[in-house]
């Protein structure tokens, strides 16, 4: 996000008046010259900003890649498994459930 030094925040309510229609609320008039003001004094951010952030975002966005191509990738399985019927209120089969070992890796860490 941009530091506050390089933007403004500022809830506007926006009329749209026909090209001939005198708008003659010196108020509001006022109001719409100040905000142009302090845009005006904004700094520009620098150019490094964007680029960190960009960087920061390509970072994020290769690690969300790199996280959903690893899970989707098979599970190693050992042995065989059984597959048991699952019936539902009509006693109908609806389903099949199974239970198997997964390859665990040696980690010797925790």
């Amino acid at each position: 996000m941009l530091e506050k030094q390089y933007l403004i925040e500022q809830t506007c309510v926006i009329r749209f008046i026909d090209l001939g229609e005198q708008y003659e609320n010196y108020e509001v008039l006022g109001e719409i010259s100040k905000l142009k003001k302090r845009v005006d004094n904004l700094e520009i951010a620098p150019k490094t900003l964007f680029e960190n952030q960009r960087e920061i975002w390509t970072k994020y966005i290769e690690a969300q890649e790199l996280l959903i191509k690893h899970l989707q990738e098979p599970f190693s399985c050992t042995g065989k498994y059984n597959l048991t019927k699952q019936k539902n209120n009509k006693d109908e089969v609806s389903r099949y459930k199974f239970k198997v070992d997964l390859v665990a890796d040696k980690n010797d860490e925790y």
